[in-house]
């Protein structure tokens, strides 16, 4: 017989888990662009002064709407969790534990 409660749970399970790996990803992949970035810009490769500063001004930008998008999904994945019941989950936990 199908359950539907299960069926609901294993949704939610796999868009938290979809959400935190996602998260994950682009975490690890700003940090190597920055340490890619910050090596090219200190052995003077990509830009001169003024490069520095707008390479500098983009990179704290990314992070914030990386925060941003981290913040917001945790958010709606808190309220589904909710609204399906199964209490409040956050991909913040996995980010940290994997992080």
């Amino acid at each position: 017989m199908f359950d539907q409660q299960k069926m609901t749970q294993a949704v939610f399970n796999l868009a938290q888990d979809y959400t935190a790996t996602t998260m994950q990803v682009m975490r690890t992949s700003m940090e190597m662009y920055e340490k890619t970035l910050d090596t090219m810009v200190k052995q003077g490769a990509v830009a001169q002064e003024e490069g520095q500063k707008l390479l500098a001004d983009w990179t704290t930008k990314s992070k914030l709407g990386q925060k941003n998008y981290w913040d917001m999904m945790n958010e709606n994945l808190n309220k589904m969790g909710t609204f399906f019941n199964q209490g409040t989950h956050s991909t913040d936990k996995k980010r940290t534990s994997a992080g």
